[in-house]
């Protein structure tokens, strides 16, 4: 089986990660070879290089570049991938028709996320997303539900995480002197600074716990 894979960029996220973990799970099945395209040239995940698979690269010279279409075109007509694995809504938007007038199947993971509301552009983004893909695929059914996507195409796999990780990580007792914690019990929140993440709740959560008790630390890391 052939597939590509097509991200707008491998900057530090999750989708960036979890797309970097499936490629290393490919690599391990002789069944499966794979393909990478990415739409920048900023890479933050330097170990994709060591899994032997071929990259290329299709930049946009603005953001709406058309010609990316007749580029990608080329690539599945060189490549004739079994399956187009696309990981965003840009990425979608590109690989949607060429993959609908190829007959290749399409894997759409555009839906990362679980926003309580969704404007007019975004469902109408999604719609067409969804008429061309063959699965609709997200880590949340939260997410599936916020994006309207019913159970004919939508399917969820929740987030997993490669253990072998945390075999260079720090020792927590030097991690404890690094930030100078004293306190016996640590709460801690990993997630891109940003607003739909929601930090104000647990800044107010620890506001309230440590009124009542003073050996908890609380640590946000972005």
């Amino acid at each position: 089986m052939k597939v590509l894979m097509f991200i707008d960029g491998l900057a530090m996220g999750g989708k960036e990660r979890r797309l970097v973990e499936l490629l290393k799970g490919f690599s391990q099945n002789p069944d499966i070879t794979c393909t990478l395209i990415v739409m920048n040239p900023e890479i933050h995940y330097n170990e994709i290089y060591d899994l032997n698979i071929p990259i290329h690269f299709l930049i946009r010279k603005v953001r709406k570049d058309p010609s990316i279409f007749l580029k990608f075109l080329g690539l599945c007509l060189k490549i004739k991938p079994d399956v187009i694995h696309v990981w965003d809504s840009m990425t979608a938007i590109y690989a949607s028709p060429i993959a609908h007038s190829l007959g290749i199947k399409l894997i759409n993971a555009m839906i990362t996320e679980a926003p309580a509301y969704l404007d007019s552009k975004t469902l109408k983004r999604t719609k067409v997303s969804t008429f061309f893909s063959d699965v609709m695929l997200s880590n949340s059914l939260a997410g599936l539900n916020a994006y309207h996507v019913s159970g004919k195409k939508g399917r969820c796999i929740h987030n997993g995480f490669a253990v072998t990780r945390l075999n260079s990580i720090e020792n927590a007792k030097v991690i404890h002197q690094k930030f100078e914690i004293t306190e016996s019990k640590i709460v801690g929140m990993v997630s891109a600074l940003q607003e739909r993440k929601d930090y104000h709740t647990f800044i107010e959560a620890a506001k309230i716990i440590l009124t009542n008790r003073n050996d908890v630390c609380f640590i946000i890391v972005g």
